[in-house]
């Protein structure tokens, strides 16, 4: 495992990378929707990944997870993504 030190060195690094991908980001929605889907998902996992979820889970299936349970935030969440498509959390639990 790193050690604090060395990821506090690399914060320099890790925020240029940041940036730099919401760059790309950017362009591929001009250019190439595949690939601003596949940026688009890394940053859903990586926030998922920062507020103590699984980095290999998206916020939309911890969500739809965490719905069943009743936990608040997850149905407002669910709720507000229902505007956008149908039932998007529960479709995307294990994907």
């Amino acid at each position: 495992m790193l050690s604090r030190m060395y990821i506090i060195l690399l914060l320099p690094v890790f925020l240029l990378a940041f940036v730099l991908t919401a760059l790309r980001l950017a362009w591929a929605l001009l250019v190439d929707v595949r690939m601003a889907n596949r940026i688009a998902l890394s940053f859903d996992q990586l926030a998922n990944a920062a507020f103590g979820g699984n980095p290999d889970e998206t916020i939309s299936s911890r969500a739809g997870r965490k719905k069943k349970d009743g936990e608040k935030w997850a149905c407002l969440l669910c709720r507000f993504l229902d505007a956008f498509e149908k039932d998007h959390c529960d479709r995307s639990i294990g994907n």
